[in-house]
Protein backbone atom coordinates (compact mmCIF):
# COMPACT_ATOMS: atom_id res chain seq x y z
CA UNK A 1 0.00 0.00 0.00
CA UNK A 2 1.69 3.35 -1.09
CA UNK A 3 0.46 5.69 1.88
CA UNK A 4 1.80 8.62 -0.80
CA UNK A 5 -0.14 7.94 -4.05
CA UNK A 6 -2.11 10.81 -4.51
CA UNK A 7 -5.75 8.93 -5.12
CA UNK A 8 -4.87 7.40 -1.74
CA UNK A 9 -3.96 10.48 0.24
CA UNK A 10 -7.52 11.95 -1.86
CA UNK A 11 -9.24 9.16 -0.45
CA UNK A 12 -7.73 9.02 3.43
CA UNK A 13 -8.44 12.67 3.45
CA UNK A 14 -12.20 12.32 2.46
CA UNK A 15 -12.63 9.62 5.05
CA UNK A 16 -11.01 11.71 8.16
CA UNK A 17 -13.30 14.71 6.76
CA UNK A 18 -16.25 12.19 6.99
CA UNK A 19 -15.57 11.23 10.58
CA UNK A 20 -15.11 14.87 11.77
CA UNK A 21 -18.04 16.02 9.86
CA UNK A 22 -20.28 13.16 11.54
CA UNK A 23 -18.60 13.15 14.60
CA UNK A 24 -17.87 9.33 14.50
CA UNK A 25 -16.07 7.84 17.89
CA UNK A 26 -15.88 4.34 17.01
CA UNK A 27 -14.83 5.06 13.21
CA UNK A 28 -12.51 7.82 14.21
CA UNK A 29 -10.32 5.47 16.96
CA UNK A 30 -9.89 2.94 14.07
CA UNK A 31 -8.61 5.66 11.53
CA UNK A 32 -6.21 6.65 13.73
CA UNK A 33 -5.27 3.49 14.75
CA UNK A 34 -4.51 2.02 11.31
CA UNK A 35 -3.02 5.45 10.08
CA UNK A 36 -0.56 5.19 13.20
CA UNK A 37 0.60 1.67 11.87
CA UNK A 38 1.05 2.75 8.45
CA UNK A 39 2.72 6.11 9.18
CA UNK A 40 5.03 3.71 11.67
CA UNK A 41 6.59 1.24 8.83
CA UNK A 42 6.51 4.63 6.33
CA UNK A 43 8.83 6.15 8.83
CA UNK A 44 11.26 3.51 8.85
CA UNK A 45 12.15 3.82 5.23
CA UNK A 46 14.17 6.43 3.72
CA UNK A 47 11.63 8.98 1.97
CA UNK A 48 12.18 12.08 0.49
CA UNK A 49 11.86 15.39 1.31
CA UNK A 50 8.27 15.68 -0.91
CA UNK A 51 7.01 12.93 1.28
CA UNK A 52 8.13 13.74 4.51
CA UNK A 53 5.83 17.05 4.19
CA UNK A 54 2.87 14.67 2.94
CA UNK A 55 3.97 12.47 6.48
CA UNK A 56 3.28 15.83 8.38
CA UNK A 57 -0.01 16.41 6.72
CA UNK A 58 -1.19 12.99 7.14
CA UNK A 59 -0.22 14.15 11.20
CA UNK A 60 -1.84 17.08 11.61
CA UNK A 61 -5.40 15.03 9.73
CA UNK A 62 -4.52 12.60 12.54
CA UNK A 63 -4.74 15.33 15.42
CA UNK A 64 -7.92 16.26 14.53
CA UNK A 65 -9.47 13.03 14.37
CA UNK A 66 -8.16 12.40 17.64
CA UNK A 67 -10.22 14.65 19.12
CA UNK A 68 -13.53 12.99 17.74
CA UNK A 69 -12.28 9.84 19.70
CA UNK A 70 -11.35 11.17 22.93
CA UNK A 71 -12.80 8.68 25.05
CA UNK A 72 -10.86 5.83 22.99
CA UNK A 73 -7.58 8.03 23.55
CA UNK A 74 -5.16 6.99 26.30
CA UNK A 75 -4.35 9.16 29.28
CA UNK A 76 -0.39 10.39 27.62
CA UNK A 77 -2.35 10.59 24.23
CA UNK A 78 -5.26 12.96 25.54
CA UNK A 79 -2.21 15.05 27.44
CA UNK A 80 -0.58 15.49 24.21
CA UNK A 81 -3.52 16.99 22.81
CA UNK A 82 -4.16 19.67 25.38
CA UNK A 83 -0.13 20.38 25.72
CA UNK A 84 0.40 20.99 22.16
CA UNK A 85 -2.57 19.72 19.95
CA UNK A 86 -5.70 22.25 20.71
CA UNK A 87 -6.06 25.58 18.58
CA UNK A 88 -6.44 23.71 15.26
CA UNK A 89 -9.17 22.01 17.23
CA UNK A 90 -11.11 24.73 18.67
CA UNK A 91 -11.14 26.56 15.41
CA UNK A 92 -12.47 23.55 13.32
CA UNK A 93 -16.07 24.08 13.31
CA UNK A 94 -17.00 20.42 13.33
CA UNK A 95 -14.98 19.16 16.39
CA UNK A 96 -16.72 19.76 19.92
CA UNK A 97 -13.58 19.98 22.40
CA UNK A 98 -15.99 20.08 25.54
CA UNK A 99 -17.89 17.23 24.34
CA UNK A 100 -15.33 14.63 23.15
CA UNK A 101 -13.47 15.53 27.30
CA UNK A 102 -17.19 14.96 28.74
CA UNK A 103 -17.09 11.63 26.87
CA UNK A 104 -13.59 10.81 27.78
CA UNK A 105 -14.15 11.92 30.94
CA UNK A 106 -17.63 9.26 31.89
CA UNK A 107 -15.89 6.62 30.20
CA UNK A 108 -14.21 6.20 33.23
CA UNK A 109 -16.29 4.99 36.49
CA UNK A 110 -14.47 6.15 39.33
CA UNK A 111 -14.83 10.10 40.15
CA UNK A 112 -11.53 10.58 42.06
CA UNK A 113 -10.28 9.17 38.47
CA UNK A 114 -11.80 11.78 36.98
CA UNK A 115 -10.72 14.36 38.95
CA UNK A 116 -7.19 12.39 38.43
CA UNK A 117 -7.24 12.94 34.67
CA UNK A 118 -8.59 16.97 34.90
CA UNK A 119 -5.85 18.19 37.27
CA UNK A 120 -3.33 16.48 34.32
CA UNK A 121 -5.37 18.01 31.23
CA UNK A 122 -5.56 21.43 33.83
CA UNK A 123 -1.78 21.23 33.91
CA UNK A 124 -1.24 20.43 30.09
CA UNK A 125 -3.23 23.03 29.47
CA UNK A 126 -1.41 25.87 31.42
CA UNK A 127 1.79 24.05 29.43
CA UNK A 128 0.55 24.83 26.18
CA UNK A 129 2.84 26.68 24.17
CA UNK A 130 0.19 27.34 20.93
CA UNK A 131 0.50 30.43 19.76
CA UNK A 132 -3.45 32.54 19.92
CA UNK A 133 -2.94 35.72 17.82
CA UNK A 134 0.26 37.10 16.75
CA UNK A 135 0.89 40.02 18.84
CA UNK A 136 3.13 40.06 22.26
CA UNK A 137 0.33 40.06 25.52
CA UNK A 138 1.02 41.85 28.64
CA UNK A 139 0.49 39.19 31.63
CA UNK A 140 0.97 41.42 35.02
CA UNK A 141 4.07 43.65 34.01
CA UNK A 142 5.47 41.67 31.79
CA UNK A 143 4.83 41.33 27.69
CA UNK A 144 4.78 37.79 26.73
CA UNK A 145 4.11 35.33 23.11
CA UNK A 146 0.60 35.07 23.03
CA UNK A 147 0.83 31.16 23.81
CA UNK A 148 -2.22 29.59 25.21
CA UNK A 149 -0.65 29.10 28.81
CA UNK A 150 0.33 32.83 29.01
CA UNK A 151 -3.85 33.61 28.27
CA UNK A 152 -4.50 31.57 30.91
CA UNK A 153 -1.84 33.28 33.26
CA UNK A 154 -3.79 36.38 32.07
CA UNK A 155 -6.89 35.68 32.28
CA UNK A 156 -5.80 34.78 36.40
CA UNK A 157 -4.07 37.50 36.52
CA UNK A 158 -7.21 40.03 35.94
CA UNK A 159 -9.77 37.56 37.71
CA UNK A 160 -8.25 35.54 40.01
CA UNK A 161 -7.51 31.42 40.18
CA UNK A 162 -11.12 30.73 41.34
CA UNK A 163 -13.98 30.60 38.41
CA UNK A 164 -15.33 33.71 37.44
CA UNK A 165 -18.83 34.79 36.87
CA UNK A 166 -20.22 35.73 33.71
CA UNK A 167 -20.38 39.63 34.20
CA UNK A 168 -16.59 39.59 35.04
CA UNK A 169 -16.11 37.05 32.05
CA UNK A 170 -17.74 39.20 29.64
CA UNK A 171 -16.24 42.64 30.90
CA UNK A 172 -12.44 40.54 30.53
CA UNK A 173 -12.77 39.73 26.80
CA UNK A 174 -14.94 43.03 25.69
CA UNK A 175 -12.56 45.22 27.26
CA UNK A 176 -9.20 44.07 27.44
CA UNK A 177 -6.79 45.65 25.15
CA UNK A 178 -5.11 42.59 24.11
CA UNK A 179 -8.16 40.20 23.54
CA UNK A 180 -9.36 43.24 20.86
CA UNK A 181 -6.65 42.82 18.91
CA UNK A 182 -7.71 39.08 18.77
CA UNK A 183 -9.33 38.58 15.51
CA UNK A 184 -12.91 36.96 16.00
CA UNK A 185 -12.42 33.74 15.29
CA UNK A 186 -9.29 33.97 17.68
CA UNK A 187 -11.41 35.32 20.52
CA UNK A 188 -13.74 32.70 19.94
CA UNK A 189 -10.61 29.97 20.76
CA UNK A 190 -9.69 32.25 23.91
CA UNK A 191 -13.35 31.83 25.12
CA UNK A 192 -13.45 28.09 24.57
CA UNK A 193 -9.65 27.70 25.99
CA UNK A 194 -11.13 29.93 29.15
CA UNK A 195 -14.39 27.49 29.22
CA UNK A 196 -11.83 24.28 29.19
CA UNK A 197 -9.83 25.62 31.87
CA UNK A 198 -12.61 26.22 34.35
CA UNK A 199 -14.45 23.11 33.52
CA UNK A 200 -10.78 21.70 34.74
CA UNK A 201 -10.91 23.15 37.68
CA UNK A 202 -13.77 21.38 38.94
CA UNK A 203 -14.56 18.35 40.38
CA UNK A 204 -16.29 14.98 38.87
CA UNK A 205 -17.71 14.52 42.95
CA UNK A 206 -19.78 18.01 42.65
CA UNK A 207 -23.19 18.52 41.17
CA UNK A 208 -21.11 21.46 39.63
CA UNK A 209 -18.71 19.36 37.69
CA UNK A 210 -20.16 16.15 37.67
CA UNK A 211 -20.44 15.38 33.63
CA UNK A 212 -23.89 13.17 33.94
CA UNK A 213 -26.83 15.73 34.13
CA UNK A 214 -28.97 15.24 36.86
CA UNK A 215 -32.53 14.91 36.45
CA UNK A 216 -33.92 16.12 39.91
CA UNK A 217 -37.88 17.74 40.59
CA UNK A 218 -38.35 21.10 42.08
CA UNK A 219 -41.76 22.57 42.90
CA UNK A 220 -43.27 19.91 41.01
CA UNK A 221 -41.17 20.08 37.71
CA UNK A 222 -38.42 17.72 36.76
CA UNK A 223 -35.77 20.11 35.64
CA UNK A 224 -31.99 18.67 34.68
CA UNK A 225 -29.27 20.06 36.64
CA UNK A 226 -25.85 20.50 34.93
CA UNK A 227 -22.94 22.11 35.15
CA UNK A 228 -24.35 24.32 37.98
CA UNK A 229 -27.71 25.52 36.35
CA UNK A 230 -31.45 24.38 36.28
CA UNK A 231 -32.66 23.83 32.59
CA UNK A 232 -36.28 22.83 32.42
CA UNK A 233 -37.32 18.80 30.96
CA UNK A 234 -40.57 18.99 28.85
CA UNK A 235 -42.33 15.61 29.48
CA UNK A 236 -45.60 14.83 27.41
CA UNK A 237 -49.12 15.51 29.04
CA UNK A 238 -49.64 11.79 29.63
CA UNK A 239 -46.78 11.26 31.37
CA UNK A 240 -46.37 14.42 32.80
CA UNK A 241 -49.90 14.13 34.78
CA UNK A 242 -49.12 10.16 35.57
CA UNK A 243 -45.91 11.83 37.23
CA UNK A 244 -47.63 13.78 39.05
CA UNK A 245 -50.42 11.36 40.29
CA UNK A 246 -47.70 8.90 41.34
CA UNK A 247 -45.62 11.46 43.15
CA UNK A 248 -47.76 12.53 46.24
CA UNK A 249 -45.67 15.71 47.88
CA UNK A 250 -45.08 15.40 51.65
CA UNK A 251 -44.08 17.90 54.11
CA UNK A 252 -41.83 15.71 56.55
CA UNK A 253 -40.84 12.33 56.16
CA UNK A 254 -43.61 9.77 56.52
CA UNK A 255 -44.42 7.06 59.20
CA UNK A 256 -45.91 3.81 58.97
CA UNK A 257 -49.46 3.72 58.32
CA UNK A 258 -52.27 1.16 59.39
CA UNK A 259 -51.23 -1.64 56.75
CA UNK A 260 -47.70 -1.42 57.39
CA UNK A 261 -46.91 0.97 54.44
CA UNK A 262 -45.29 4.13 53.76
CA UNK A 263 -47.16 6.74 51.79
CA UNK A 264 -44.81 9.63 50.37
CA UNK A 265 -41.36 10.48 50.99
CA UNK A 266 -39.56 13.84 50.78
CA UNK A 267 -38.20 14.51 47.43
CA UNK A 268 -35.93 17.55 49.54
CA UNK A 269 -34.04 15.09 51.18
CA UNK A 270 -33.05 12.72 48.59
CA UNK A 271 -31.63 15.18 46.41
CA UNK A 272 -29.41 16.14 49.50
CA UNK A 273 -28.56 12.93 50.10
CA UNK A 274 -27.51 12.14 46.34
CA UNK A 275 -25.09 15.58 46.77
CA UNK A 276 -23.41 14.13 50.37
CA UNK A 277 -22.96 10.88 48.97
CA UNK A 278 -21.42 11.97 45.63
CA UNK A 279 -18.60 13.90 47.99
CA UNK A 280 -18.89 10.94 50.26
CA UNK A 281 -18.11 8.10 47.91
CA UNK A 282 -16.11 9.65 45.56
CA UNK A 283 -18.61 8.17 43.00
CA UNK A 284 -16.99 4.43 44.01
CA UNK A 285 -19.95 2.42 42.83
CA UNK A 286 -19.21 -0.50 44.94
CA UNK A 287 -19.45 2.00 48.08
CA UNK A 288 -22.92 3.24 46.62
CA UNK A 289 -24.08 -0.40 46.12
CA UNK A 290 -23.27 -1.06 49.82
CA UNK A 291 -25.00 1.95 51.40
CA UNK A 292 -28.13 0.88 49.26
CA UNK A 293 -27.63 -2.84 50.48
CA UNK A 294 -27.33 -1.42 54.31
CA UNK A 295 -29.59 0.81 53.86
CA UNK A 296 -32.70 -0.68 52.38
CA UNK A 297 -33.43 -2.23 55.88
CA UNK A 298 -34.19 1.06 57.68
CA UNK A 299 -33.62 4.51 55.93
CA UNK A 300 -35.57 5.16 53.07
CA UNK A 301 -33.47 8.52 52.24
CA UNK A 302 -30.28 6.59 51.66
CA UNK A 303 -31.34 3.76 49.91
CA UNK A 304 -33.52 6.11 47.51
CA UNK A 305 -30.42 8.12 47.11
CA UNK A 306 -28.01 5.11 46.07
CA UNK A 307 -30.84 4.11 43.38
CA UNK A 308 -31.05 7.39 42.27
CA UNK A 309 -26.95 7.86 42.07
CA UNK A 310 -26.84 4.68 40.60
CA UNK A 311 -29.17 5.62 37.66
CA UNK A 312 -27.14 8.94 36.63
CA UNK A 313 -23.92 7.24 36.52
CA UNK A 314 -25.39 4.49 34.64
CA UNK A 315 -24.37 1.42 36.52
CA UNK A 316 -27.72 -0.36 37.02
CA UNK A 317 -27.04 -2.93 34.68
CA UNK A 318 -24.42 -3.88 37.90
CA UNK A 319 -26.41 -3.78 40.70
CA UNK A 320 -27.49 -7.31 40.76
CA UNK A 321 -24.49 -8.57 38.56
CA UNK A 322 -21.96 -7.45 41.23
CA UNK A 323 -23.75 -7.63 44.37
CA UNK A 324 -24.87 -11.27 46.12
CA UNK A 325 -27.56 -9.66 48.29
CA UNK A 326 -29.65 -8.02 45.65
CA UNK A 327 -29.76 -11.22 43.29
CA UNK A 328 -30.75 -13.59 46.34
CA UNK A 329 -33.57 -11.58 47.09
CA UNK A 330 -34.65 -11.76 43.19
CA UNK A 331 -34.19 -15.15 42.99
CA UNK A 332 -35.82 -15.94 45.92
CA UNK A 333 -38.63 -13.26 45.13
CA UNK A 334 -39.06 -15.30 41.19
CA UNK A 335 -39.08 -19.27 43.54
CA UNK A 336 -41.94 -17.91 45.50
CA UNK A 337 -44.15 -16.47 42.61
CA UNK A 338 -43.53 -20.13 41.14
CA UNK A 339 -40.84 -18.84 38.05
CA UNK A 340 -38.44 -21.25 39.24
CA UNK A 341 -37.34 -21.54 35.96
CA UNK A 342 -36.21 -18.05 35.70
CA UNK A 343 -33.74 -18.75 38.57
CA UNK A 344 -30.78 -19.68 36.11
CA UNK A 345 -31.44 -16.91 33.55
CA UNK A 346 -31.17 -15.18 36.30
CA UNK A 347 -27.31 -16.28 37.10
CA UNK A 348 -26.43 -15.86 33.10
CA UNK A 349 -28.26 -12.43 32.82
CA UNK A 350 -28.18 -10.33 35.95
CA UNK A 351 -28.61 -7.40 34.25
CA UNK A 352 -31.91 -8.04 32.34
CA UNK A 353 -34.57 -5.40 32.40
CA UNK A 354 -36.96 -7.72 33.58
CA UNK A 355 -34.94 -8.72 36.52
CA UNK A 356 -34.09 -4.87 37.82
CA UNK A 357 -37.84 -4.35 37.47
CA UNK A 358 -38.20 -7.21 39.67
CA UNK A 359 -35.02 -6.21 42.18
CA UNK A 360 -36.71 -2.52 42.54
CA UNK A 361 -40.24 -3.97 44.01
CA UNK A 362 -38.26 -5.68 46.09
CA UNK A 363 -36.54 -2.96 47.20
CA UNK A 364 -39.05 -0.86 47.25
CA UNK A 365 -42.00 -2.06 48.47
CA UNK A 366 -40.88 -4.94 50.76
CA UNK A 367 -37.93 -3.72 52.29
CA UNK A 368 -38.72 -0.26 52.51
CA UNK A 369 -41.83 -0.51 52.94
CA UNK A 370 -43.53 2.07 50.11
CA UNK A 371 -46.89 1.79 48.57
CA UNK A 372 -47.32 0.45 45.59
CA UNK A 373 -48.12 3.69 44.51
CA UNK A 374 -44.92 5.54 45.76
CA UNK A 375 -42.54 2.69 44.26
CA UNK A 376 -43.93 2.75 41.12
CA UNK A 377 -43.70 6.23 40.89
CA UNK A 378 -39.94 6.46 41.59
CA UNK A 379 -39.23 3.55 39.44
CA UNK A 380 -40.97 5.61 37.03
CA UNK A 381 -38.67 8.42 38.23
CA UNK A 382 -35.64 6.47 37.26
CA UNK A 383 -37.04 5.26 33.96
CA UNK A 384 -37.83 8.68 32.94
CA UNK A 385 -33.98 8.84 33.55
CA UNK A 386 -32.85 6.06 31.82
CA UNK A 387 -35.15 7.27 28.78
CA UNK A 388 -33.25 10.68 28.72
CA UNK A 389 -30.01 8.96 28.86
CA UNK A 390 -30.84 5.85 26.38
CA UNK A 391 -30.61 3.53 29.11
CA UNK A 392 -32.08 -0.18 28.39
CA UNK A 393 -33.90 0.00 31.62
CA UNK A 394 -36.31 2.60 30.68
CA UNK A 395 -39.07 0.60 30.72
CA UNK A 396 -39.19 -0.71 33.98
CA UNK A 397 -42.46 0.55 34.58
CA UNK A 398 -45.43 0.54 31.81
CA UNK A 399 -48.86 1.54 31.64
CA UNK A 400 -51.20 -1.58 31.36
CA UNK A 401 -54.51 -1.92 31.47
CA UNK A 402 -55.76 -0.86 35.50
CA UNK A 403 -52.44 1.50 35.69
CA UNK A 404 -49.16 1.18 35.64
CA UNK A 405 -46.79 -1.69 36.24
CA UNK A 406 -43.78 -3.02 37.15
CA UNK A 407 -43.00 -4.71 33.84
CA UNK A 408 -41.26 -8.23 35.37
Amino acid sequence: MDIFDPQFISTIKQEAEDVIRYNEARRALIFVRNMESLLKDAAAQNISPEDSEKVRQYNLLLDRVRFVCMSGLREDELILLFKEKLLGALADGYIDVPKGLNTALLSIPSLASRDQLRKKLGAALNQNKENLGSNPIQVGNKSEAPAVANWIRKYIDKLGSEIAGPIEENEFFSKDKDVQKLSETHQQSLRKIIALHEFLLLSSQTLEGLEDPMMVEIGGKFQYYHRGFLEDIKLPSKAAQAVNKLFPKSAGFPSLGSDGMRSGYDESLVRKAVQEMLKETGGSIDKIFAIASLASQNSIVKTLAALLLSAQLRQFSNLLKDNDNFRSWVAEDLKNAGQDDKVDALRLSPGSPPFVARFLKIILQDKLKLSESDSKGFGLKLAKIFELEGDPYANIVVQKEGGWKWNL
